[in-house]
């Protein structure tokens, strides 16, 4: 009786979901890593920066991301 293909061929098929479920805690812990980073990096620079300076630079960030929409639109 030849043995069936099946199995051998579901083990395949689900590998690369396999993979990323075994990368996933190495992934989380790169994020976890770099958003302490950013904290620590974002309170410095605010105690540095002046408050105006910080919203300026937010408002003009977030006009030119309303041009980019309404550009991609047209």
């Amino acid at each position: 009786m030849p043995t069936p293909l099946g199995p051998a061929k579901n083990t395949f098929s689900f590998l690369p979901t396999k993979l990323h479920v075994a990368a996933q805690p190495l992934r989380d812990l790169c994020l976890a890593v770099g958003v302490v980073g950013e904290v620590k990096l974002g309170a410095l620079l605010a105690c540095r920066i002046s408050y105006r300076w910080i919203v300026l630079r937010l408002a003009i960030a977030l006009g030119l991301v309303g041009v980019r929409m309404i550009v991609a639109a047209i």
